[in-house]
């Protein structure tokens, strides 16, 4: 399981954040938001609390994201 959560960490971390630079920031939320809870069960399993609270921040982030790009109706994007 640790390989897996490593691996969705790369993918999903590198892709959020080449989305982001490249100015695709809708979609930079949804590989953003699919990499936090590999982030959340490593934090657990290696106790690593202070990544634990950076990753309950980043999902809060990618959330309001999400909500703003996807959800909410009259953002001007």
């Amino acid at each position: 399981m640790e390989t897996i959560s490593q691996i969705m960490i790369g993918v999903c971390g590198i892709s959020s954040c080449w989305l982001t630079a490249t100015h695709r920031a809708k979609w930079a939320c949804i590989w953003g938001l699919c990499a936090e809870p590999f982030w959340i069960a490593t934090s657990i399993h290696h106790k690593q609390w202070g990544i634990l609270a950076l990753a309950i921040v980043y999902t809060y982030m990618w959330s309001y994201g999400l909500y703003n790009y996807w959800l909410r109706d009259n953002y001007e994007h």
